[in-house]
Parts: structure tokens; C-alpha cells; sequence
């Protein structure tokens, strides 16, 4: 009986001490596991993070430079230990912006539809127009400047027309004096055309047009009609093999500033403008630089 006893107290042990054994083995692979699951879950976390700040530069770009206008546009973004690649793509009035973070092993991604919904200033060019068109006379140049004085290509979009006069030299839009010199991009529904008879304006950057009359572009150069020997150009955008990127520009609203806004700028200034602002003659509003140019500076409603 005593033997017995024994050996049913030495199976009980070594049931149990198996029971332990393997509830042990268990819980250490169980915290092994959850200890890769907590690292992924920081490294994931910040991945969507790095990737969300790449949203966040995006819309910033967007709004202050029209940054994927054309499209698609991509960079590179450093965020703290993590790396984000943006990709801006889409029309003037809707953008697609796509993010993947990416922090050591973890990849995360964000896709965002952003539409543009202000009015106020509603868009992000040096100058845009309604059905009225726009018209630079000779020696006229229209130039855009970061704060710290570096050249910003300004970006000028009409509903209608875009006139200027003296198309400037084959090798720049400086010379002669009495070219409309404009220092970025131009955008017409209608047409980029000479001011009265003559050459056009001489554009340093692109230029999208229904039609291309007279003008000079250093840029890259599209037409819905075919352009002829009027309008030199460095550059000719395909549709044909580029149809998202190449397309002739579109009516685009104007915000509403209102006529009170208008009434109320031109009575602030009527001293000085006189109702109208001109370089030189008798409502002269402009400054005159050290080079010995004038120009007018900025100017908003």
C-alpha cells in the first residue's frame, strides 16, 4: 500500500511539474511575441506619423506655391528618424496627395483628396483674370521674390487673354528693354498674343494657351491649335504621349472680394493713386530701384 502511495505522489509531480513546464514555455512565447508585436507597434505608429507629416508639407505647398500644378510632382521628406515620400498629383482645383512613411522596417501610407474650397485669396498666383483678359505694356516686367530675395517663377492665369509686346532676344527676355518680361509661367484660355501689332511677351517659364500667337517661351510650350512661326519656343508639350500633363487651361472661378473691399482699398489710397496706380506719369506709384528700374511692388486687395 505504501508503495503504491509513492508512486502515484512521484506521477503527480511529474504531471504537474510537466503542466508548469509547459504553461511556462507558453507564457515565454507569448511575451515573445508580444514583445515583437509592441516593437512593430511603435515602429508602425511612427511610420503614420512620418507619413502624415508628408501630408501636412504637401497641403502646405499647395497653398503657397500651387506645388503640383501641373502634375504629378514627387519629393523626399526627412522627419526626425523617418523618412517620408510625397506624391502630388491632380487639377487646379483638386489635388490627390499621397504619403508613405517609412521608419526602419514599418511602411505606412496615406492617400488624401484635397479640394480647394477658400475664397479668400483662392488661389496662389502673382495674377489671375476673368473674361477681361490681361495686357502688360512694353519695359514691363512681372517677377515674384522670396523673402529672402531669391527669384520665385511667378505663375499668371487668364480666363481670356495674356498681351504683351517685344518678345525679347533668342537668348533672354532682359533685352531689349521693351520686352514684357515675364519671370515664370503663363496659363490662357484664349490666347498669348502680341499688344497691338508686333511680337508678343517673352515668358522665361511655360506656356499653356488655347492658342499661341506671339510670343517667346523659354519653357515648354502647348497650343490647342497648331502653333506656327509667330511663337518660339524651347520646349513643345505632347498631348498625345503626355495627355494628363499637357492639356490647353481651363475657365476658372474668381472669388468673390467684394465691391465694398474695392471701394474701400481705392478711397484708402486715392491720394496717392489717385484711383489709378501706373508706372510713371501722373499717378506714379512706383518706387524706383537702385539699378535705376522702376517697379511697383506688391500690391493687394
Amino acid at each position: 500500500m505504501t508503495n503504491n502511495k509513492g508512486q502515484a505522489a512521484i506521477l503527480i509531480i511529474f504531471v504537474v511539474g510537466m503542466v508548469g513546464l509547459l504553461i511556462g514555455m507558453s507564457l515565454t512565447r507569448t511575451g515573445f511575441v508580444e514583445s515583437i508585436m509592441g516593437r512593430s507597434v511603435v515602429n508602425s505608429t511612427y511610420a503614420f506619423y512620418t507619413a502624415n507629416s508628408g501630408v501636412e508639407d504637401a497641403f502646405y505647398k499647395i497653398r503657397t506655391t500651387n506645388y503640383g500644378d501641373p502634375g504629378p510632382d514627387s519629393y523626399s521628406l526627412k522627419v526626425g528618424e523617418g523618412d517620408a515620400r510625397i506624391t502630388v498629383s491632380g487639377g487646379r482645383e483638386e489635388k490627390i496627395i499621397e504619403s508613405e512613411g517609412r521608419y526602419r522596417n514599418s511602411v505606412r501610407r496615406i492617400r488624401v483628396t484635397a479640394r480647394n474650397t477658400t475664397i479668400s485669396p483662392g488661389f496662389t498666383r502673382a495674377i489671375q483674370a476673368g473674361t477681361g483678359g490681361i495686357e502688360f505694356g512694353q519695359g514691363v516686367t512681372v517677377a515674384g521674390r522670396y523673402k529672402n530675395g531669391d527669384p520665385y517663377p511667378v505663375k499668371i492665369h487668364s480666363n481670356s487673354y495674356v498681351r504683351g509686346a517685344r518678345n525679347g532676344s533668342t537668348s533672354s527676355c532682359s533685352s531689349p528693354a521693351s520686352t514684357t518680361r515675364i519671370a515664370g509661367h503663363v496659363y490662357a484660355v484664349g490666347s498669348i498674343e502680341a499688344l497691338g501689332s508686333g511680337s508678343g511677351p517673352c515668358v522665361e517659364g511655360n506656356a499653356f494657351a488655347g492658342s499661341l500667337k506671339e510670343c517667346r517661351v523659354f519653357g515648354t510650350a502647348y497650343s490647342n491649335t497648331l502653333i506656327g512661326s509667330t511663337c518660339l519656343y524651347s520646349n513643345l508639350c505632347d498631348a498625345d504621349t503626355d495627355p494628363e500633363n499637357c492639356s490647353a487651361p481651363v475657365i476658372e472661378p474668381l472669388p468673390d472680394i467684394g465691391v465694398p473691399g474695392i471701394k474701400e482699398f481705392m478711397e484708402e489710397n486715392a491720394q496717392r493713386f489717385d484711383g489709378n496706380c501706373e508706372i510713371g506719369g501722373i499717378n506714379d506709384c512706383s518706387t524706383e530701384r537702385a539699378d535705376g528700374f522702376k517697379e511697383i511692388g506688391d500690391m493687394i486687395i
